[in-house]
């Protein structure tokens, strides 16, 4: 639980970084990578109580008797 909270807020921007940045993006300007791989991916966070599916593969799938 804990190590998933750190793992966020390493992600999202803070004020208290020069420029607004993340926390992520002042430990790989050193780095000497490319300034997209410096960006962090967050399109896959999700607010609390959103809705969420899960996806079951068709072979695992119960087939009903409709069809």
């Amino acid at each position: 639980m804990v190590n998933s909270v750190v793992r966020v807020l390493n992600l999202l921007l803070t004020t208290g970084n020069e420029g607004n940045k993340s926390p992520y993006q002042v430990f790989t300007e050193g780095t000497g990578i490319p300034y997209k791989a410096k960006i962090p991916y967050i399109k896959h966070l999700r607010t609390y109580y959103c809705n969420a599916y899960y996806f079951v593969k068709p072979i695992n799938r119960v087939q009903g008797e409709k069809f």
